[in-house]
């Protein structure tokens, strides 16, 4: 619970110069050596690939699952803005934890 609580916790970080934000508000960019580049880069493709074919899933069988469930088109249009919403939460929550294991890792 400790953990959860830290994360949540608004703590300033201090970057080294070349590490900063070129602009105030944006994300730093820590060093990386090129495997872990290549390694984020390839998780960044296929969380993508999946979260683009989840939505796209929910969206093209809407009238499926509006005939199966029994749902009026205003209720079945809520499918897929609940099916967007919790990914939204998700990249929040996940921006959130990267920021807080970056400010952990640096010096």
């Amino acid at each position: 619970m400790t953990l959860f609580r830290d994360i949540l916790d608004d703590k300033p970080c201090d970057f080294p110069e070349h590490q900063r934000p070129a602009v105030a508000g944006s994300p730093a960019t820590p060093s990386q050596d090129p495997a872990t580049r290549l390694a984020h880069i390839l998780v960044a493709v296929l969380v993508g690939t999946t979260a683009g074919l989840g939505s796209a899933l929910v969206s093209v069988n809407t009238a499926q699952l509006q005939q199966v469930l029994g749902l009026s088109v205003e209720q079945a249009v809520w499918l897929t803005t609940s099916h967007v919403m919790s990914a939204v939460s998700a990249i929040c929550c996940r921006s959130r934890f990267a920021s807080y294991m970056a400010c952990a890792a640096s010096p």
